[in-house]
């Protein structure tokens, strides 16, 4: 992994020359570990070799796909999208400006999914290129931009080592972020977006002097469009955590659990009256109710149907046993349905280890924390639709930091043991429902 840099670039611009000489999976594999080698060199620590978890894991996991990668999820529809943005007869240009001109700009972004675009382009560089090939890349486009946010928070140091490096660590090799490259997705520079704008805010709030102004301004633009080209609705969780600094900056004090008391009560009185008294949001209507199958209503429930929300994306798919539905969101690829077991349980743990310690974090105490931001990014899930765990997954890398101080670590076993016994009550329910049905 001890590469030098001019090495690294060697082999890089050696495996373009041989581009379309070498097997493609040879040479994506190739920049994997160019790129491995690369971050291990910023991250500087003596944990760099946990990296090599994600080279490995795409060496055992990339040949047990039994349906097309492009076919899996939505696989499908990004690549459509793209077909029609860019190899249509009619050009980019027309079929943008039609779309422009015939529909407003929310249905233009939806139509396109631009953040997808660089994981599909990749194939224009090769004569042939595998299906499979959109898996290794997809990962390594992943890599690539954590990297890009790597080299933001290492300049811009807003965070002491041990927590930057938990959440970069986080956003490769946990098994979220390992399991959300089952399928194609459009994520990966929304997560570049959103560690670029949090360590913004967090540098400008420092008071540290900032040396060139127009480049510290110019990458928090960035990290805004990157947000605005692939979940446009985390917009919303900037504006709460700039909100809740502003609170501390004027001094008041209102607890996380006070907040977030207060913005279920408001969003459920008045949350859905406006989204369906404003034109330009009526589409979003109806999208906080789709999902979670036949217990959807208790994410609906008023007051604590935030906490079923929670609930269902945390765990979901789920229950596990008998899950055939499983195998077809995973390509029949059998290994990522015990990652998604341990992402599940994961997620669970950090978060119930949020809840049970919120009243120990008070916003007018805050210092540049991520679990603030995890707080403010798990808000949005308020309105979105039900029990899509890719929907939590980035807030979980911001509350990672819990897991550095002992005080705010729960014991493992009662989330196991919660998590088992729904598995088994909600797997004997089935039993049962389908026995007397």
């Amino acid at each position: 992994m001890k590469l030098g840099l001019i090495t690294r670039i060697t082999i890089f611009i050696i495996s373009i020359l041989l581009i379309n000489k070498i097997d493609t999976v040879i040479i994506l594999f190739i920049w994997e570990f160019l790129l491995i080698s690369y971050l291990a060199s910023i991250l500087k620590s003596k944990y760099s070799y946990l990296l090599l978890i994600h080279p490995l894991f795409l060496l055992s996991t990339f040949w047990g796909f039994e349906i097309p990668f492009s076919e899996i999820g939505v696989g499908f529809t990004f690549i459509g999208k793209f077909n029609t943005l860019f190899e249509s007869d009619s050009g980019a240009g027309s079929v943008l400006a039609e779309s422009f001109f015939g529909a407003n700009i929310f249905q233009t972004y939806s139509m396109f999914y631009l953040s997808s675009v660089p994981i599909i382009a990749i194939k224009a560089l090769f004569e042939t290129f595998p299906d499979i090939g959109f898996y290794i890349w997809q990962n390594i486009f992943h890599l690539f931009s954590i990297t890009i946010a790597a080299i933001h928070l290492f300049s811009y140091k807003s965070l002491s080592k041990n927590v930057a490096l938990i959440i970069l660590l986080s956003f490769i090799i946990s098994p979220s972020f390992l399991e959300i490259n089952s399928t194609l997705h459009r994520y990966s520079l929304m997560f570049t977006g959103l560690l670029i704008s949090f360590n913004s805010i967090n540098y400008h709030q420092s008071k540290v002097v900032i040396r060139n102004k127009f480049l510290f301004i110019s990458s928090f633009i960035f990290g805004i469009i990157l947000i605005l080209i692939s979940k446009p609705a985390l917009i919303m969780s900037l504006m709460i955590y700039i909100g809740v600094i502003l609170l501390k900056k004027f001094k008041i004090k209102l607890s996380l659990l006070a907040f977030l008391l207060l913005f279920i009560l408001v969003s459920d009185a008045f949350g859905l009256i406006l989204l369906n008294n404003f034109d330009v949001l009526s589409r979003y209507g109806n999208v906080n109710r789709t999902g979670g199958s036949s217990f959807s209503f208790l994410a609906v429930l008023f007051g604590v149907g935030f906490f079923f929300r929670v609930l269902y994306a945390a765990l979901s798919p789920f229950p596990w046993i008998d899950f055939s539905q499983g195998l077809d969101l995973y390509g029949n690829n059998d290994a990522f349905l015990f990652i998604h077991i341990f992402s599940a349980i994961t997620a669970l743990y950090l978060l119930l280890s949020f809840f049970f310690n919120i009243n120990k974090f008070s916003i007018d105490k805050l210092n540049s924390n991520p679990i603030i931001f995890g707080f403010a990014l798990l808000l949005p899930l308020r309105f979105s639709s039900i029990g899509f765990h890719v929907y939590l997954v980035p807030v979980l890398p911001f509350l990672a930091p819990l897991l550095l101080n002992k005080a705010y670590r729960i014991p493992l076993l009662p989330v196991l043991f919660f998590v088992f016994a729904l598995e088994f009550s909600l797997y004997f329910y089935k039993f049962l429902y389908s026995h007397y049905h």
